[in-house]
């Protein structure tokens, strides 16, 4: 039998992980993942998974028109009725908040992850126009600001 590479193995399981996480998603997230199959790593998608589950959780927790939701029960009109203000207190929840018992923090880094990923699953469904409404887009993305770049002396390079 061949040997599998690491990067192969990756690709496996990251592929079990985000089946299990679509099977907690609303069902019109499978369109979506399947879409951006062709064209990104089993890494971003299984990341986006995990991002898009926080933003389901969010939405139950915190906006009292989903209260009584479970993530299974949100549809695309769901997501449709949805204003850039949602999209913005989503953002600011997003830079400190509870999971599973203990507090996450995003860096800059992480928040534009996070934001990036609500953002095309939203241009998804906007371009195939199933929603008629793309909050996400008109929400500002976190500015990234760049390291410092350390430059050794010429003495400290030897």
């Amino acid at each position: 039998m061949e040997q599998m590479t690491y990067h192969e193995k990756m690709n496996i399981e990251n592929t079990v992980r985000l089946r299990h996480v679509l099977s907690e998603l609303p069902p019109f997230a499978r369109d979506y993942f399947r879409a951006i199959e062709p064209t990104t790593s089993s890494k971003t998608r299984i990341s986006y998974a995990y991002d898009l589950r926080i933003f389901f959780n969010y939405l139950i927790e915190n906006n009292p028109m989903y209260k009584n939701y479970q993530i299974k029960d949100f549809t695309l009109d769901d997501l449709d009725r949805l204003e850039s203000v949602d999209i913005e207190e989503y953002q600011e929840y997003l830079k400190l908040y509870d999971s599973d018992d203990k507090i996450v923090v995003n860096t800059e880094k992480g928040l534009a992850r996070k934001m990036s990923s609500l953002r095309s699953f939203y241009n998804y469904f906007y371009k195939r126009q199933v929603i008629k409404n793309n909050p996400a887009q008109l929400v500002s993305m976190p500015k990234l600001h760049e390291k410092a770049i350390i430059r050794l002396d010429v003495d400290e390079v030897a």
